[in-house]
């Protein structure tokens, strides 16, 4: 990540703080993700615990809204995904 100061040589706890601030806004962009996630695996049919799981995972959302969407059931696609 270039700094945000390029003409300025960074201390340790200046860098630090920068580094903080890339990690909350990715951290932020990760939990909404998620929670976009959980919410598309809801609308298809996962419960709540289930979904979270799930949403939390690399798995393929498209793929695991899809399983349970054409009847495999939720407990089985999650075994299938994880």
């Amino acid at each position: 990540m270039a700094s945000k100061h390029p003409a300025k040589e960074l201390t340790m706890s200046e860098y630090a703080l920068e580094q903080t601030d890339a990690d909350e806004t990715f951290s932020l962009w990760e939990a909404s993700v998620e929670g976009w996630r959980f919410e598309v695996l809801l609308r298809a049919g996962y419960p709540a615990a289930l979904a979270d799981e799930v949403a939390r995972s690399r798995a393929d959302l498209h793929l695991a809204a899809d399983l349970v969407l054409q009847g495999c059931d939720p407990e089985l696609a999650a075994r299938i995904l994880l």
